[in-house]
């Protein structure tokens, strides 16, 4: 990225010293999404594990409209 950046940039110290600067925030801002994706889905994750455990073992009572089931065949 510091390289595609600094051929579209006059070539200068400063330029050079930019182009790596903002690659180096965009690796850390990439980071920062990926860490706020996987705490978004450590949010839920133990819910959702708790309702497939029950409903594999059957446990589990359906709520609302029963017409957009997957059906899975069970070997």
């Amino acid at each position: 990225i510091s390289d595609r950046l600094r051929r579209s940039w006059p070539p200068s110290f400063l330029s050079e010293f930019r182009a790596l600067q903002f690659s180096l925030m965009l690796c850390a801002f990439v980071g920062a999404l990926g860490g706020a994706a996987f705490l978004g889905t450590a949010i839920f994750i133990e819910g959702d594990r708790r309702r497939a455990q029950l409903h594999v073992q059957g446990l589990l009572r359906e709520t609302g409209p029963t017409d957009d089931r997957i059906v899975v065949p069970q070997r």
